[in-house]
């Protein structure tokens, strides 16, 4: 329960989260090979465009999308950032043979 109160505050959680994960990795020197989950589901979020500029200036090359997202896209663009895309099973399921692009 406690811990369901703390994801709802503001994005102070997810913020430590992401700078225990940047100093493991600034420790580690393994910038190629960490990749981040980029979730939109909260409050008072950074704009896409600061979040790839926060995954650039900390040398993250990988990120995983949960849904297609317009917006996230065109921040991405010429970033040299890889994504992982996830397509919900049913869609996946209703176009067996359609190629996603993107």
């Amino acid at each position: 329960m406690a811990l369901c109160y703390l994801f709802t505050k503001s994005g102070l959680v997810a913020a430590v989260f992401i700078g225990l994960l940047m100093c493991n990795v600034q420790m580690t020197g393994a910038y190629s090979n960490i990749g981040v989950c980029y979730g939109k589901i909260a409050n008072n979020l950074p704009s896409d465009q600061d979040v790839i500029n926060l995954y650039k200036a900390n040398g993250i090359k990988k990120m995983r999308v949960y849904y297609p997202d317009t917006n996230v896209f065109n921040a991405l663009k010429g970033s040299s950032i890889e994504i992982i895309l996830d397509v919900p099973n049913q869609d996946l399921e209703a176009s067996p043979n359609q190629s996603f692009k993107c």
